[in-house]
């Protein structure tokens, strides 16, 4: 397998791992974008984001470490209200996406 094909799935798999029975409802959205040295995942959370929240997120953080010890990931947590818009780089994939009404899309 291509390195760069192998990386990405190394990339996804580990992101979705550490995400399991970590999503709480006001998470609207999870990103991931990546390259040789680094990982980020972004989180959209809809409302005010809390400490147990940012501690979730550490651990999250901590999984993704885990699998890659020569790589710096980070999480980062984003407020982004509806009806306000999530804006996606095109160099994200989205991880997770919660199913919102049309009129917010």
């Amino acid at each position: 397998m291509d390195e760069i094909v192998e990386f990405r799935c190394r990339v996804l798999l580990a992101t979705q791992t550490a995400f399991i029975g970590m999503i709480g409802h006001q998470i609207r959205a999870i990103t991931c974008r990546w390259n040789a040295k680094q990982v980020l995942v972004r989180v959209h959370y809809d409302g005010p984001i809390d400490d147990s929240e940012l501690e979730i997120m550490s651990e999250v953080q901590s999984e993704i470490l885990s699998h890659f010890p020569d790589v710096d990931a980070s999480v980062e947590c984003r407020r982004i209200d509806p009806p306000q818009r999530i804006e996606f780089s095109e160099t994200e994939v989205i991880i997770f996406m919660r199913r919102e009404p049309d009129k917010l899309n």
